[in-house]
């Protein structure tokens, strides 16, 4: 089985949406392989970028690979141990930094938060936010979106490195997920259970939540210079990706 995975931002998406054609051609895609999307995003993050039948036929690795859903129902997940999540938050929270815990179907924002990001949210889900976590939450993932954080990658090095995963992107906003998390690990878990050993994977992405994926990928297609490797194929813009899918097909 062909395993097609693909990120969503800055890879599928332009101008905040996915295509018709390049939709047209996933939904060829899939009709003899696997199609998996796998994003820094929530649920409810996917549900307003993917038709409902592709959501059905498709594998969402979610969180950077803290959880996945398959028709709808959760097949895996890596949650951060909560005794992990207070001690961080003691530091995230005594500097003021803006940033919000992803909960699956709820998420949780500091008294202090204030961000643009944070209406948005609102938007989305106006009664998924929690004013408190507690044991009981799962907690997928911590989304920092200050950019100037060098205390808190120092923090990250010096206190949480066998405790916690974290991606920088180019735009200098951290993920912070469980040490067992990432899409790789995900997708690889899931292939194994579905498919056994008989898959091979193709994976499309452009930051650095995408790289190990894309380097353990069968074949490993990149949309951005600044995470080019030599066993990875480099593509400049989505109309020269359109005609490697149309090849793919």
């Amino acid at each position: 089985m062909k395993i097609f995975t693909f990120d969503l931002d800055g890879t599928l998406l332009e101008n905040g949406q996915i295509a018709d054609d390049i939709l047209s051609i996933l939904e060829k895609i899939n009709q003899k392989n696997f199609i998996t999307f796998a994003t820094s995003r929530s649920i409810r993050g996917i549900k307003q970028l993917i038709p409902s039948s592709m959501m059905q036929d498709s594998l969402q690795i979610l969180c950077n690979g803290a959880f996945a859903t398959f028709k709808g129902n959760v097949i895996y997940a890596e949650t951060i141990p909560y005794k992990d999540v207070t001690l961080l938050q003691i530091f995230l929270e005594s500097h003021k930094i803006q940033y919000y815990m992803e909960l699956g179907n709820a998420y949780y924002i500091p008294d202090y938060g204030k961000h643009p990001f944070f209406q948005q949210l609102s938007i989305e889900a106006p009664n998924e936010r929690q004013t408190s976590i507690s044991s009981d939450c799962p907690i997928y993932k911590i989304a920092v979106l200050d950019t100037d954080n060098k205390e808190l990658i120092k923090e990250l090095s010096t206190n949480f490195s066998q405790k916690m995963n974290y991606f920088q992107y180019s735009d200098k906003t951290i993920d912070i997920v469980s040490i067992n998390a990432s899409k790789w690990i995900a997708l690889s878990n899931i292939a194994q259970t579905f498919f056994g050993d008989k898959y091979e994977t193709i994976s499309f992405g452009n930051d650095t939540n995408d790289i190990e994926l894309l380097q353990n990928s069968s074949l490993g297609i990149t949309m951005s210079e600044s995470i080019s490797f030599p066993e990875m194929i480099l593509l400049n813009n989505t109309v020269i990706l359109k005609k490697l899918l149309k090849q793919l097909m």
